[in-house]
């Protein structure tokens, strides 16, 4: 496999597999809660989902932008 899809490929798998975990920790956590301590997450939380949302897109774009310029210096070594 070429070195700059091998990359991509990596930091893809090692974004996907934090993700997975932080899914699985936020259902146990979800889980484990009250009906009254979800409500109060949910209050908190959903006034802020565009926030977070925008975080995770700037974290791909910031992602992208590094996986190229470690391209570009590949191409240049």
């Amino acid at each position: 496999m070429h070195h700059r899809y091998r990359l991509a490929v990596g930091l893809a798998a090692l974004y996907g597999l934090l993700a997975v975990l932080f899914g699985i920790l936020g259902a146990v956590l979800w889980a484990d809660m009250q009906n009254v301590e979800r409500q109060a997450t949910l209050d908190i939380l959903q006034p802020r989902l565009p926030l977070a949302v925008f975080v995770i897109l700037l974290a791909w774009a910031a992602l992208g932008a590094l996986v190229g310029q470690y391209q570009r210096y590949l191409a240049a070594t």
